[in-house]
């Protein structure tokens, strides 16, 4: 999290704040990528031929040991989603107070729809109506707003 000496925020560090969010949110989905993909690793898991002779030098283990280990690890990802999912709820809540900041309402709901809900500059355009660069002037005095009447 931010934290400034004299407790403001300059455009800068709200900046910042806006791509640690992202970060946040980059990360969540890698670990959910990475849970899937050993979910399908368990599910394809090949059991030992014991007909065959076996390997000198390997060890035997049969699924059951694999499947154990594959759940091991999806269950400290699944914690480590948890804690992801915390710090994107703790983000959203920060960056939710630092809408109220805004110098009027046009600029907190634009804040608000581009950066906790995720809506695309297109969806925004679409939306509201607005030319291609009016949402983004209102996000820059959003964050100038921001940054002026800020103390958190």
């Amino acid at each position: 999290m931010i934290s400034v000496g004299d407790g403001r925020m300059t455009e800068q560090d709200v900046w910042n704040f806006l791509k640690e969010g992202e970060g946040k949110r980059r990360r969540l989905k890698a670990l959910e990528a990475k849970k899937d993909k050993i979910e399908k690793d368990a599910y394809s898991i090949k059991a030992i031929d014991y007909e065959k002779p076996r390997v000198s030098g390997g060890m035997l283990s049969d699924v059951s040991d694999k499947l154990i280990q594959k759940e091991e690890e999806k269950s400290r990802i699944k914690a480590e989603i948890a804690e992801q999912e915390a710090g994107i709820y703790a983000w959203e809540t920060k960056a939710l107070r630092m809408s109220r900041y805004c110098d009027n309402d046009t600029q907190a709901a634009l804040f608000v729809e581009r950066f906790v809900n995720r809506k695309s500059q297109a969806e925004i355009q679409k939306e509201y109506h607005y030319a291609e660069r009016q949402p983004y002037n209102i996000y820059n005095q959003a964050v100038a707003a921001i940054a002026r009447n800020c103390k958190e």
